[in-house]
């Protein structure tokens, strides 16, 4: 998800265009085979280690490093699977996203009209310490373009709420969300969980009910990762241990 523009949990478009052109050349790789790691567990022997700004295709996803907004900070990323991962990041104190590791599944477009389900289990572990939020990341109508819509649902927050106008609560799966949104970004944050489920479809049709997103809206990607603030200058330790993508 090399397109991300959003700073202190905001989407900036504007700057879409010159922060591509900063963002280094991705290299993906689609020749190392997976190694098995059961869902709940962290992964010990990656078949991929990299601290380069890369991707990897892997059961119909792609695991991303996704230095975005590297200011200097340095990250090393380990792969099992798609669905067990981890990076050791070192970012300075910034109130920027510097980085969004995360795993992805590319969509050519559908409507949203067109599903029954887009549902989503995940695990994660954080490191408790410096300035981060595990997150999912949804592009609509476009990635990253002048008329996508980024709806966001915070798993795990350590560290300041998005930076737009509270919109009220949303509830699902017994699961009572604050709702944000300033312009085409909307943000769902939930009480911090290390493990759950998440029916997306339904934060979507939410959007739609608003009036903040076209019942015709498409789908361009959906990411799970962790938005990485800050680590004190220090090595800090992030993991997805669990990651699941229904859609029907």
């Amino acid at each position: 998800m090399t397109r991300r523009r959003v700073v202190a949990g905001a989407l900036v478009v504007g700057a879409a265009v010159v922060a591509l052109l900063l963002v280094p050349r991705l290299v993906r790789d689609t020749d190392a085979e997976p190694r098995n790691a059961s869902p709940g567990q962290q992964c010990t022997d990656p078949v991929l280690t990299t601290s380069r700004n890369r991707t990897w295709n892997n059961g119909g996803f792609v695991v991303d490093q996704d230095m975005w907004n590297n200011r200097g900070g340095t990250q090393t990323l380990r792969a099992c699977s798609y669905h067990s991962w981890s990076v050791t990041a070192t970012q300075p104190d910034t109130p920027d996203v510097n980085a969004y590791p995360n795993v992805h599944r590319d969509f050519d477009a559908p409507s949203l009209t067109s599903f029954t389900e887009i549902s989503s289990r995940f695990a994660s572990m954080g490191p408790g310490e410096g300035t981060y939020n595990f997150a999912y990341d949804v592009w609509l109508n476009g990635v990253a373009t002048k008329g996508s819509t980024e709806i966001m649902v915070w798993t795990d927050t350590h560290g300041p709420e998005p930076q737009v106008q509270q919109q009220g609560e949303f509830t699902s799966r017994g699961v009572r969300y604050t709702v944000y949104r300033g312009g085409r970004y909307i943000a769902f944050l939930g009480p911090n969980r290390t493990a759950g489920q998440v029916d997306l479809l339904a934060f979507f049709r939410y959007a739609v009910a608003r009036g903040w997103l076209r019942p015709d809206s498409t789908v361009g990607q959906i990411d799970y990762g962790v938005e990485v603030r800050s680590t004190g200058g220090r090595p800090l330790d992030f993991a997805v241990t669990d990651f699941a993508l229904t859609t029907r």
